[in-house]
């Protein structure tokens, strides 16, 4: 938590509580293992059961040569995906956080260029903000497109674990959560932003997610022009497939049970569901 000048922890052991856990990523879990007033559950990343796995690897292609078709763009299984923030207001970036995000996000475009990538460019748009938000960060992008001549791009709402199943590398300006879907099949994840020096400080000049970003390039167009080069240089060119092997869906129907009043069902401690967590 950023508190004026300085990032404070915001751990606490927690009160007599039931506690669902998605990983072992939930930043109070380390001094709760142990709680005796906490019950704990596990819920497996719903992303990964069996059942959407399957769906997406039988309905992956059928979806993304429709998106090709509606903008009339010749079919690529290899794509660049970029996720985009809201590119008329920062996150606390920085003092000049107010411009920034219109400013890396051409940056990365530029440096894309200037590698003479053939491999069209999937974006996803940043979904939340008003209508006038939205209206405003879609004309920045248009804008920007023009200003570097790119034409083989497509604006997609596709799900991001399809998209990632074709994707070279994936590019944000900021960190999301969509890292975790492209790190999941094994895709470069770029994170191309402009943290402040007092971020920097806190983060030890690292991403504030480094366990989802494989490359951290805070403001440094050469650095980001030479990490394409190294995935570029690295490129596999094999097909991706969903690997389902791991899923465990029986352990999501045992919360189940118990939040639609089913008291039999078995209250847990941490190490009983700790082999569930990843």
């Amino acid at each position: 938590i950023l508190l004026g000048k300085k990032m404070i922890s915001s751990k606490f052991i927690l009160p007599k509580q039931n506690l669902i856990l998605f990983s072992k990523d939930f930043y109070n879990l380390d001094i709760n293992k142990n709680n005796d007033k906490v019950n704990f559950w596990a819920f497996n990343n719903i992303k990964l059961s069996k059942k959407w796995l399957s769906f997406l690897n039988s309905n992956k292609e059928e979806y993304l040569k429709k998106e090709y078709n509606k903008n009339n763009i010749e079919f690529s299984n290899k794509i660049i995906t970029i996720c985009l923030g809201p590119l008329t207001r920062g996150f606390g970036l920085g003092k000049r956080d107010k411009n920034i995000m219109g400013e890396l996000l051409n940056e990365s475009f530029e440096a894309i260029n200037s590698l003479n990538l053939n491999f069209p460019i999937f974006i996803k748009p940043y979904p939340l903000g008003t209508d006038n938000e939205k209206f405003l960060n879609e004309s920045l992008l248009y804008e920007i497109l023009k200003n570097n001549n790119i034409s083989n791009y497509i604006v997609t709402y596709l799900h991001p674990m399809i998209l990632a199943q074709y994707s070279v590398f994936m590019l944000s300006n900021t960190n999301t959560s969509t890292f975790a879907d492209f790190k999941y099949f094994d895709v470069p994840t770029i994170e191309y932003t402009h943290y402040s020096d007092l971020l920097l400080k806190n983060t030890n000049g690292k991403s504030i997610r480094p366990d989802w970003a494989k490359y951290f390039i805070n403001h440094d167009k050469n650095k980001l022009i030479e990490s394409l080069k190294e995935i570029i240089y690295n490129l596999d060119t094999k097909s991706v497939n969903v690997d389902i092997s791991y899923s465990n869906d029986q352990n999501n129907f045992f919360l189940i049970n118990r939040l639609n009043g089913n008291k039999k069902q078995k209250i847990k401690s941490y190490d009983d569901i700790e082999r569930f967590l990843i």
